[in-house]
């Protein structure tokens, strides 16, 4: 017997069903974000360790050749009074102004009770390292920033983007050494150097490159 349309009975999804399928999807789309993210964080610290890297041994050479690294105008002085010299690396074009981030700089420091700073491109350590390494790596930073306190009072704001190059003063006693810094966005493990700044209170993670 031929079943008639009356006769037929369409059956949709109850609410139960729906409810699960869209909780599927959102569990789905959650873990896909997740997973883009920390692809994403990935291959970014992996462009600033190679960029890092590129510097890392011109700047070797220029030691090499003049037996000191370059040196730069001091910025403010750290929390423990311990002289610093820093500049970032690359054109000061590749830093425009950007959330806390003035035009030219690196990397910024809002610490309680003492003046806010921050740290830009100084021509003549990049006049220095253009003698050793052409053409400059040509790359536009992302920032990374960091909050952590030392005290119930003592709270700090850094940010950090590209790379933050630091030399410490020759003396007779003390050999010319110096870092490269350069942070990952994330909880990563450092593609070039090691981990600093364990006291950072985000998830965020800073890596130093130590030239000897």
């Amino acid at each position: 017997m031929n079943k008639t349309r009356r006769d037929v009975v369409l059956k949709g999804f109850t609410i139960v069903e729906l409810l699960i399928v869209i909780v599927v999807i959102g569990i789905l789309a959650a873990i896909t974000v997740v997973a883009y993210n920390g692809i994403q964080s990935r291959a970014y610290g992996a462009k600033a360790a190679a960029t890092a890297n590129i510097y890392a041994k011109a700047l070797s050479i220029y030691k090499n050749t003049n037996g000191y690294y370059p040196d730069v105008p001091p910025t403010p002085p750290a929390k423990d009074g311990a002289e610093q010299f820093r500049s970032c690396l690359g054109e000061a074009s590749m830093y425009p102004a950007s959330g806390e981030f003035a035009a030219g700089e690196c990397d910024y420091v809002k610490w309680t009770g003492y003046p806010d700073w921050g740290v830009v491109t100084d021509p003549t350590v990049m006049a220095a390292i253009k003698t050793t390494l052409s053409p400059i790596p040509n790359t536009i930073w992302p920032s990374t920033d960091s909050y952590w306190t030392d005290g119930a009072s003592d709270v700090q704001k850094d940010g950090i983007r590209g790379l933050v190059y630091t030399s410490y003063p020759t003396n007779s006693t003390t050999p010319s050494t110096a870092t490269i810094v350069y942070g990952v966005p994330g909880t990563e493990v450092c593609p070039s150097g090691i981990k600093t700044d364990s006291s950072s209170t985000d998830n965020d993670t800073y890596c130093k490159i130590n030239l000897n």
